[in-house]
């Protein structure tokens, strides 16, 4: 399925884009939608190959410079995928809604920013108030 959204999204991004600007702002709704849930699935895999220290077996210093050097991001951005990772694993609420679509990443990134500095029970007991 990996490969299929890839593919899909390389096509994606060269085809031609439709004349019409209500069109276009419909498919960037849709767009959009579809960047959440994939954040969604990165976030949940980024978490898996952190927890199990994946990165650092294949000769990265660590999670983040793997990002910066699989992907191309810069550290900002590697460190924001990894910290959304990493809180998403303490909130399963967030998590399943972020992948169901009833959670936009902007408030998912709020609540996971919300819980960062938080020990694991403080963040049990704050995610239902802060959904």
């Amino acid at each position: 399925m990996v490969a299929q959204v890839r593919q899909a999204a390389s096509a994606l991004a060269v085809a031609v884009m439709p004349e019409e600007a209500g069109v276009c702002l419909a498919e960037a709704e849709d767009l959009l939608y579809a960047r959440d849930r994939l954040t969604s699935a990165i976030a949940a895999r980024v978490g898996r190959v952190h927890a199990a220290g994946e990165a650092k077996g294949h000769g990265h210093a660590s999670t983040r410079s793997w990002l910066r050097s699989a992907a191309g991001m810069s550290v900002p951005g590697a460190g924001r995928v990894l910290a959304l990772a990493v809180e998403l694993a303490r909130l399963p609420t967030v998590r399943a809604r972020f992948a169901r679509g009833s959670l936009a990443e902007g408030y998912v990134t709020a609540i996971c920013a919300a819980t960062a500095r938080l020990d694991d029970a403080q963040a049990a007991l704050a995610e239902p108030i802060l959904v």
